[in-house]
């Protein structure tokens, strides 16, 4: 994969996919910003509508800094929504940055089943739907103007 060093990465995948996982083997951990993360900094409130607002305002915030310094950004969250993905590009345009899209093309069943080793789990519908908004996602990237574009397809 061809990433310049002061690109935003973004991983767009659902639950499960491994997104985390592949970030941690392939970045250094101080390029990469993840909502899990920022969502633990904020609360431990797993429901609060409020905590994830502002778990996304410290995300936002990391990620925006990086690339206002030139760095490196990896944006480790689902990424599946449209809007989502808009909001990291026109981050990385207003400083002039390359932003690269890595999309974890997992089977359903994979994403379920890493669901149950984890400690953070997600509920099996969730993982379902947010796999339902992966094949929407896969669609619509080619044509949102990535500087590079990656398809990653893990398997079990």
């Amino acid at each position: 994969m061809d990433i310049p060093p002061d690109a935003l990465v973004i991983l767009v995948g659902p639950s499960g996919c491994g997104k985390s996982t592949f970030a941690r083997t392939r970045f250094p951990a101080n390029e990469i910003v993840s909502s899990d993360e920022c969502r633990r900094m904020v609360s431990d409130d797993e429901g609060s509508q409020a905590a994830s607002r502002a778990a996304f305002a410290v995300f936002d915030a990391l990620v925006y800094g990086r690339l206002a310094h030139g760095r490196r950004a990896v944006a480790d969250a689902t990424n599946l929504a449209p809007w989502s993905r808009e909001r990291l590009r026109e981050m990385a345009a207003e400083h002039g940055r390359p932003v690269v899209a890595i999309a974890f093309d997992a089977p359903l069943d994979l994403c379920v089943a890493r669901q149950q080793t984890r400690q953070r789990r997600v509920a099996p519908d969730v993982v379902e739907l947010h796999h339902g908004h992966m094949q929407q996602a896969l669609a619509e990237l080619p044509s949102e103007g990535y500087t590079h574009l990656y398809i990653v397809r893990p398997r079990m």
